[in-house]
Parts: C-alpha cells; sequence; structure tokens
C-alpha cells in the first residue's frame, strides 16, 4: 500500500513537471512569433511517450538548415 502511494506522488511530480515543460516550450514559441505545429494534448501524449525529445532534436537540426541556407 505504501509502495502505491510513493509511486503514485511521483507520478504526479512527472506529469506535473511535464506539463510545466510543454507550457514553457508553447510561450516561448509564441514569444518568437512561431506558430504551433500541434495542440497541447499531442505535446502532452508525445512526452509521456518520450517521443517529445526526439522531436525537438529534429526541430533544432531544421533550425540549423535553414540558417546555413541564409
Amino acid at each position: 500500500m505504501f509502495s502505491w502511494f510513493v509511486g503514485d506522488y511521483f507520478y504526479k511530480t512527472d506529469l506535473i513537471k511535464m506539463v510545466d515543460k510543454i507550457d514553457k516550450k508553447r510561450k516561448d514559441k509564441r514569444l518568437k512569433g512561431l506558430l504551433m505545429n500541434s495542440t497541447f494534448a499531442e505535446d502532452l501524449k508525445n512526452a509521456l511517450n518520450g517521443i517529445d525529445e526526439i522531436i525537438d532534436i529534429e526541430e533544432e537540426n531544421l533550425k540549423m538548415k535553414i540558417e546555413e541556407k541564409n
């Protein structure tokens, strides 16, 4: 029973951290004037599945390619 409470606590804290991280990313994009290419729900689903880090790397690679062309 105790392990369930501990596991539940860490799950909820991890979930809150993910939501805060996604919210911060979306605010930064809005401040830069960029368009959102996904919804908040899609971003959260990707974060829960671990896909968000792969997407971040791909976006940075795309930015570097665009900068090299200019």
